[in-house]
């Protein structure tokens, strides 16, 4: 699971539906990609860190080993 991911979400009030709109894909793809049951795509990631969450790094969002620092 990206845990940094999942809690920056949330952070910004950004639900899992409105993420899988901001993707282009449906909901249930977003979940699976965030749980890392489906493997996120180079353009969704750097798509992520650049609009979305410009204040972090990639390393730090799509960190699966859980919390770390930025």
């Amino acid at each position: 699971m990206y845990r940094n991911l999942e809690r920056c979400l949330k952070e910004k009030g950004i639900s899992h539906r409105d993420y899988a709109a901001f993707l282009g894909i449906s909901e249930q793809e977003a979940g699976d990609r965030i749980r890392g049951e489906e493997e996120f795509t180079l353009q969704e990631i750097r798509r992520t860190g650049r609009e979305l969450f410009p204040e972090h790094t990639l390393s730090f969002l799509f960190n699966m080993s859980g919390l770390s620092g930025q």
